[in-house]
């Protein structure tokens, strides 16, 4: 019988990399032979989620035949448990027994790092200081529902990873609305970051510390209610549009529910400081009183893909007849309408803009 040619090991690879939410197939597959174990275990730990409890991995960190280390860890996902604050206490001030490794050194490979519900008054000294000063490896920050004692506890935070390019807030407040003690113009943000997330954001302060970043490149700001878009947020937006300048690439500004409490005047945000803007994603009440704006720029943003709200009282003839006849609007390509989300229906684009949908503009 003639010899079987064996499978390349490059082929191997490309086939566990697809086995990334199986966790029980990675682990077989690192039982199959010693050649398998490298790839199955880096896919097995890239991506750590602590959403339960920290101790199973910290007794994996002790063992003396523990692989983390070495497995070259990419995520590490944190939930803080408002009834068992001490276990996040020890996991940022764990050390091995050798006391040579601390959390940071045991993952020297950590790029994204995602803290839930974290509330800061519960953190040790030591447990801050573990976080502001080790964790220098940081690309991508996320913090979802959590809440500082002040704003000057936020803004060290921030500043803490020099790596950091992206930055993700959701629902981040200070749980003491105290004035900052720390002069606006004297923070400087990581000089690598360049994308900025912003969910149901709406204290302005937390906004307006994110200015200036003079090297954004996307900004996409979410809330739930456009009650939520204060005219202070909206202020603290536009400052901060402003501060990145002609880095700007990818705005948006969305809203999932539009019921507003009140009347509301539409508002234009200024975006004459962005030129190289060339995706733009508006609320209904923002997208025409800012396009109409750059009519009456000098210089307007040659954005080529427009993102629409799915809003039956937008204006769409107002809109239809300034999108397909102003020379603004000469570089535009695409016109869409955003995901469906909350309390959205279907509509026809192309029966709203037939002017936009002749110029084959209209996409979806």
């Amino acid at each position: 019988m003639p010899a079987k040619t064996p499978i390349p090991i490059e082929l191997i690879h490309l086939v566990i990399r697809f086995l990334d939410d199986s966790k029980s197939t990675l682990a077989s597959c690192a039982l199959v032979c010693r050649s398998w174990v490298p790839i199955s275990r880096f896919i097995f730990f890239r991506h750590i989620d602590l959403s339960t409890t920290v101790e199973p991995f910290l007794k994996l960190l002790e063992s003396p035949y523990q692989t983390v280390s070495t497995a070259r860890v990419e995520s590490l996902t944190v939930t803080h448990s408002r009834y068992a604050p001490a276990l996040f206490n020890r996991l940022l001030t764990w050390r091995s027994s050798d006391n040579h490794r601390t959390l940071s050194t045991a993952l020297p490979s950590l790029k994204r790092l995602t803290l839930n519900k974290v509330g800061w008054w519960t953190l040790s000294g030591e447990a801050k200081d573990q976080l502001l000063n080790e964790f220098l490896t940081i690309t991508h920050l996320k913090l979802t529902m959590t809440a500082f004692d002040t704003y000057d506890d936020f803004l060290p935070l921030i500043n803490s990873f020099p790596s950091l390019e992206q930055l993700d807030l959701d629902t981040v407040r200070p749980a003491l609305h105290w004035e900052p003690t720390v002069p606006l113009d004297s923070v400087e943000l990581p000089r690598n970051l360049h994308r900025i997330s912003l969910r149901q954001i709406d204290d302005c302060q937390i906004i307006a510390f994110l200015a200036p970043c003079p090297n954004l490149e996307t900004l996409h700001c979410r809330f739930i209610d456009f009650d939520a878009v204060s005219p202070e947020c909206t202020s603290a937006i536009c400052k901060l549009l402003r501060s990145s300048g002609e880095s700007l690439l990818s705005f948006g500004l969305e809203v999932e529910r539009y019921q507003v409490d009140g009347a509301r005047d539409d508002t234009a945000l200024d975006l004459s400081k962005n030129p190289n803007l060339g995706y733009l994603c508006l609320s209904p009440y923002h997208i025409l009183p800012t396009l109409k704006s750059f009519v009456r720029c000098r210089e307007p943003p040659g954005f080529t893909s427009l993102c629409l709200p799915r809003f039956d009282e937008l204006d769409w003839e107002s809109l239809d007849l300034l999108l397909s006849r102003d020379l603004a609007f000469k570089h535009l390509q695409e016109i869409h309408l955003e995901d469906r989300v909350l309390g959205k229906g279907e509509l026809d684009l192309e029966a709203l803009m037939p002017r936009c949908g002749e110029k084959g503009l209209l996409r979806g």
